[in-house]
C-alpha cells in the first residue's frame, strides 16, 4: 500500500468534516457569550438578596472557566494543524 494515499484522504477528509460541522468563527461564539451572561443575570435575580454576592461571585468564575475552555479549544486546534501539517509533510515526502 502507498503512504500517500491512504493517509492523505483520511487527514483531509477529517479536517473538512471538522470544518463542516464547526460553526463559523465570529457568529456564534459572541451570541453564547451573550447569551451566557443574560442567563447568569437573570440566575442571579432568583437568588436571594443575602446569597446574591456568592452567586455573582460564582457566575463571574464561571465565565471565567468559559474563556479558559475556549483559550483551550484554540490551542487544541492550533496543535491539531501542527500535527496535521507535520503529517502532510510526512505523507508528501514518502511519495518524493
Amino acid at each position: 500500500m502507498d503512504a500517500p494515499q491512504t493517509v492523505f484522504p483520511d487527514i483531509i477528509s477529517s479536517r473538512l468534516e471538522d470544518l463542516w460541522s464547526a460553526p463559523l468563527p465570529g457568529e456564534e461564539a459572541p451570541r453564547y457569550f451573550a447569551s451566557l451572561r443574560e442567563s447568569g443575570a437573570l440566575l442571579v435575580k432568583l437568588v436571594p438578596g443575602e446569597d446574591q454576592e456568592q452567586a455573582k461571585d460564582l457566575l463571574t468564575e464561571m465565565e471565567s472557566l468559559s474563556e479558559r475552555l475556549r483559550q483551550l479549544y484554540v490551542r487544541f486546534a492550533y496543535i491539531q494543524g501542527l500535527l496535521d501539517g507535520d503529517k502532510l509533510r510526512e505523507v508528501l515526502g514518502s511519495k518524493a
